[in-house]
């Protein structure tokens, strides 16, 4: 028994290493799927690329500190509509521009920066559903749908946030690629421009993504509950219940006739 439970343990840490360092590297090759836009990182995108935030707190202002930003990866899908991108922060200090729309870029948000067709250009995707382009020059994308047509998504808790968005950029089939950056916008707190950190880089042609064939796996259906195993034993039990209740019943019968 001891034997067992050592190898069970041993095999719990190769796969818990394994995972610790594949979350470090930069998988660039998008597999095709279509995600559910609702602010939350389906099973899915665990499949494809990911994009891990570092250079922590390359630019900081006011109590802003490299030592406090927020941890955050993206995740991506393509389909033939739509490239999807879910950014997941943790942040002890999630705060919101709502109250301050004159001040709406400064507040925890993703800036995705890309080069496509040729172009650079930014969005902004904030925890508390701010969600604009920053533009290239005269302010637009060569999308042909436009930027009106994309659609986004985000979540906000007091340990993080979560923003999903659905981008209609063009040509999206297997061998497509862009060129990709994240930044992650951390602030500290309700004056937003008092103190906060950005980390990530503004540099996208360093990263290039590339969409391929490979599609993801649906979720495997769950496993039948133990309630369903309940079931099944109260099923198997009220057989015999009614098993000995007929039997008992035979010997009542047989007792009315011999007396």
């Amino acid at each position: 028994m001891k034997k067992i439970t050592s190898l069970a343990l041993a095999a719990l840490l190769a796969v818990s290493l394994s995972y610790a360092v594949s979350a470090e590297a930069v998988s660039t090759d998008i597999k095709n799927g279509t995600p559910v836009l609702d602010g939350e990182l389906d099973e899915i995108y665990t499949q494809s690329a990911s994009y891990k935030l570092d250079n922590f707190g390359f630019y900081t202002w006011g109590d802003g500190s490299g030592d406090n930003t927020t941890n955050a990866t993206a995740y991506f899908l393509w389909d033939s509509d739509y490239l999807y991108i879910c950014v997941t922060a943790d942040d002890k200090t999630p705060s919101s521009a709502a109250d301050a729309p004159e001040n709406n870029w400064q507040n925890d948000a993703a800036e995705l920066w890309f080069v496509d067709d040729d172009m650079t250009f930014k969005i902004h995707a904030a925890g508390d559903g701010n969600f604009f382009l920053g533009g290239d020059k005269d302010g637009a994308v060569a999308w042909d749908k436009g930027f009106e047509a994309s659609k986004h998504s985000a979540k906000m808790t007091d340990k993080g946030w979560t923003v999903e968005v659905a981008l209609p950029m063009n040509s999206l089939k297997a061998g497509k690629e862009f060129g990709f950056a994240l930044q992650i916008n951390d602030i500290y707190s309700p004056d937003y421009a008092a103190s906060g950190a950005a980390s990530g880089t503004q540099t996208p042609e360093d990263t290039t993504m590339k969409l391929v064939a490979d599609k993801v796996e649906a979720p495997a259906a769950p496993a039948e509950t133990a309630a369903d195993d309940t079931s099944s034993a109260a099923t198997a039990d009220m057989g015999i219940i009614a098993s000995v209740s007929a039997l008992a019943a035979s010997a009542l019968v047989l007792f009315r006739k011999k007396h």
